[in-house]
């Protein structure tokens, strides 16, 4: 009962809990609209405890799609109404994904994509862990077509383990993201792997409080996924000697100087200053 006299009091002061975002790939107007629907009813089952919004972002070229999509919530099909962008400023799914957080506002930022859908459970069960756990990121198991359950890592340290077998270690499709970690926002240069390069400069940059729930709350649509496979694994090389060589030049001059200060210890000449002084 509490929970929901909190949630009241937030709508009066239109604040959102979470969006929950995504770009459209190559579906038809029908496909959106469905997907859209689909959303909005699962925002609906929340609104008791939290106040979420679907948010879709159509690029410039899709503008007749974005107009009949609008026209069709226009007219009261859902209680809900999402919100539905058009992108004028630069073209791209990461740009687009970019335009749409900065055009909304909300504590999280719930992904997901348009040919996936959310489990009933998904959106409650994501936004009490961010708020239980104080988390910055939080994702899920996956379930394909077939029925078959996309484990990933539960912690860092297999996080890590599964980065260094050459895989993404988290489903963008299941993410819900702490909307003030994202100073780093995607890379609207990168066609593929966005999401793969968001996490690497995420944990690179903070200590990130991250936690992978062991629940199947995403249905993802494999076949997509087979059809970029290729283009994915090319651009995770790119992105990862990107990494490489930036740390590479930090990490150098780091190793090096433990060798001068090892002597400074150990003759306590001063032999250090002495010749900074003399640079």
């Amino acid at each position: 009962m509490k929970l929901q006299n909190i949630t009241k009091n937030n709508m009066k002061k239109n604040f959102y809990d979470a969006i929950i975002l995504s770009s459209t790939f190559k579906e038809n107007k029908k496909e959106l609209i469905k997907f859209l629907c689909h959303l909005c009813n699962e925002c609906k089952s929340v609104e008791n405890f939290y106040r979420v919004i679907p948010v879709l972002v159509f690029e410039e070229i899709e503008l007749d799609k974005f107009k009949t999509i609008k026209r069709f919530f226009k007219k009261g099909h859902h209680d809900i109404f999402p919100k539905i962008l058009l992108n004028r400023n630069s073209k791209g799914f990461s740009a687009c994904l970019n335009y749409g957080i900065s055009k909304t506002n909300s504590n999280f930022i719930l992904r997901i994509d348009t040919d996936d859908t959310c489990t009933k459970e998904r959106i409650f069960e994501q936004i009490n862990a961010m708020y239980k756990y104080n988390l910055d990121l939080c994702s899920s198991y996956m379930k394909d077509e077939r029925g078959n359950i996309l484990k990933y890592p539960l912690n860092f340290n297999t996080l890590l383990i599964w980065t260094a077998l050459g895989s993404n270690p988290i489903a963008h499709p299941s993410v819900c993201l702490r909307r003030t970690i994202l100073l780093n926002t995607y890379n609207e240069e990168l066609l593929f792997c966005e999401d793969f390069d968001l996490w690497m400069r995420l944990f690179l940059s903070r200590n990130l409080k991250f936690k992978c729930l062991n629940k199947t709350l995403v249905k993802y649509n494999l076949k997509n996924a087979y059809l970029k496979d290729y283009k994915n694994a090319l651009n995770q090389l790119k992105i990862r000697f990107r990494i490489l060589r930036k740390i590479f030049i930090l990490t150098l001059p780091i190793f090096l100087g433990i060798f001068p200060n090892f002597l400074r210890i150990i003759f306590r000449s001063n032999l250090l200053l002495k010749l900074r002084r003399r640079i």
